[in-house]
């Protein structure tokens, strides 16, 4: 039984890399996608001016999420959308 608990534990456990500056730019890049694709994001699509000034951190945040997807390819890492688990990059 502990051993099934602990393979659980390894496969549902967030992966980590010995690279302490990719561990952060990773972090980071969860913390943009949060702002993103946030309930606020939503809002941000509806062009009016009242939620012009609001939205302006959501837009920011998507532009430097990009930002940093071109990088996190660069260094050879791969988002997996389809695969399993979802929404996690695998960074070799």
């Amino acid at each position: 039984m502990r051993i099934f608990l602990t393979l659980a534990v390894l496969l549902t456990a967030d992966p980590t890399h010995s690279d302490p500056e990719l561990n952060r730019q990773l972090d980071r890049w969860h913390t943009l996608n949060e702002q993103c694709s946030g309930p606020e994001s939503y809002n941000c699509k509806k062009k009016s001016k009242e939620n012009r000034q609001s939205c302006e951190a959501t837009i920011t945040a998507c532009w430097e999420r990009l930002a940093l997807d071109k990088i996190l390819i660069s260094k050879g890492c791969e988002y997996q959308k389809r695969e399993r688990p979802l929404n996690q990059w695998i960074c070799r």
